[in-house]
C-alpha cells in the first residue's frame, strides 16, 4: 500500500474553490447537483473527506445546492489522483446528454514545497 499523509482540514481550500468555480461554470450557478468524490490517490481518507466537505462548502457558497441523491442532474464526479509533479483534481459533469470534463492540479507538500498543498495555475 502506497504511504500517506494528512494535511490540515483548510489546507484544501484554495484548490475546492477553484474547482468549484471551474464546475459552476459549466453547470450554471443556483443549480441542484449531485457529488461524487472518489479517490485513487494515496491520500488519506480524512483528506478525502476533508477535501470533499470543502468542495460542498464552495459549491454551496456559490448558490448550488449540493443534494444526496441521483437526481436532478446534473452530477458531478470528482476523481482524486496523482503524477509525480502533484494531485490532479478531475471533475466529471453529466448533464442530460452532454457531459463535460475539468481538471485542475495541486502541488503535493514536500522537501521543496513544505507546508499545505497548493494550487497550480
Amino acid at each position: 500500500m502506497l504511504p500517506t499523509r494528512t494535511f490540515a482540514a483548510g489546507a484544501w481550500d484554495d484548490a475546492a474553490a477553484a474547482l468549484a468555480a471551474k464546475i459552476i461554470a459549466k453547470t450554471g450557478a443556483r443549480r441542484s447537483i449531485t457529488l461524487e468524490v472518489r479517490n485513487l490517490s494515496s491520500l488519506a481518507e480524512s483528506d478525502v473527506r476533508d477535501i470533499q466537505t470543502a468542495l460542498r462548502a464552495q459549491l454551496r457558497a456559490r448558490g448550488t445546492r449540493v443534494l444526496r441523491t441521483q437526481r436532478p442532474i446534473p452530477h458531478v464526479a470528482v476523481t482524486l489522483s496523482e503524477n509525480i509533479r502533484g494531485y490532479l483534481w478531475v471533475a466529471e459533469i453529466q448533464r442530460d446528454a452532454a457531459q463535460d470534463i475539468e481538471m485542475i492540479e495541486v502541488t503535493k507538500p514536500g522537501p521543496g514545497n513544505p507546508g499545505a498543498p497548493h494550487l497550480d495555475v
